[in-house]
């Protein structure tokens, strides 16, 4: 079965339909005021009066990107070397931020437009899965390019012990109400490509306004503390359809790669596995058409 088709199979589930109603507003745009609506003039009123807003256009430079957790126990033989067989790892990265990732519990690959056959089938026994110990979630985003999105890979846990990769060393820190977070930037780079720097974060402690450095200045926004793991940075690029494939590689309980990717509590699910698609490219349109 193609991956298309696999996302597209229907999910019943009310969280599965919540995805697709945010994705149709937030993507697809929508008119928010009609003659017929809640916010519309009442039925005593003429049509002409209503005011209907125009629909939400996606940035002319928009990158969309599905974003796809995989959910599955961590003894899981689809996991192991079998799923890394058919992924590219070695032109992927370079080799010391390869080498790098892997100390730290990290694997990342990328795999073409066609999935490889363990990739097909963790997704597909993901979906079936009724026992509790698995399965799979997807979300899209359309971002312009420049700008960066958020993808939390493990929920907030009282305490988490994390190494810290330093220059010269690794510490092991403590941080408080903490969680887990992949920040993804976005840059177009031409026509069907798009590169991705992905940087692993830490959030802990209490939410309140902090002052943040943005592309125009300095704003406050109402966050916690963010730990940047700079040292796991990583970037690549991606042509149209292809996917990043990133886990953990490490049953070190404090290594990043377990605490980001292994679940952080008693009943949580045992390793995620996240894919980022490059699912649209703006299209550029010519200057001249005969």
């Amino acid at each position: 079965m193609s991956y298309a088709r696999r996302l597209h199979v229907p999910m019943l589930t009310a969280h599965w339909a919540a995805t697709i109603l945010l994705v149709a507003v937030g993507i697809s745009g929508c008119a928010l005021l009609t003659g017929t609506g809640s916010s519309g003039p009442s039925s005593g009123e003429k049509d002409s009066q209503s005011l209907p807003l125009p629909p939400i256009k996606k940035p002319r430079t928009a990158i969309q990107l599905e974003i796809v957790f995989i959910d599955r126990p961590a003894d899981d033989p689809l996991l192991g070397p079998r799923l890394w067989e058919d992924v590219d790892q070695v032109s992927a990265l370079p080799v010391e931020v390869r080498t790098r990732l892997r100390k730290a519990g990290i694997r990342v690959g990328q795999v073409g437009s066609t999935l490889p056959a363990a990739l097909e089938s963790l997704l597909k026994m993901s979906d079936q899965t009724q026992d509790g110990r698995g399965g799979f979630t997807v979300r899209r985003v359309a971002l312009p390019s420049g700008s960066e999105t958020e993808i939390e890979t493990s929920p907030m846990t009282p305490v988490r012990r994390i190494e810290i990769p330093e220059p010269g060393e690794v510490r092991v820190r403590e941080f408080r109400d903490a969680r887990c977070v992949l920040r993804v930037r976005l840059e177009h780079v031409q026509e069907g490509w798009a590169r991705l720097e992905i940087i692993p974060e830490v959030h802990h402690g209490s939410v309140r306004p902090r002052p943040t450095a943005t592309a125009s200045g300095w704003l406050y926004r109402t966050t916690q503390s963010i730990e940047h793991l700079f040292g796991l940075r990583f970037s690549m690029n991606l042509n149209l359809n292809e996917t990043v494939v990133i886990t953990a590689d490490s049953d070190a309980p404090l290594s990043a790669g377990y605490q980001f990717f292994r679940g952080a509590s008693e009943g949580a699910y045992g390793q995620r596995l996240v894919m980022i698609r490059l699912a649209g490219m703006p299209s550029v349109e010519p200057l001249y058409v005969e």
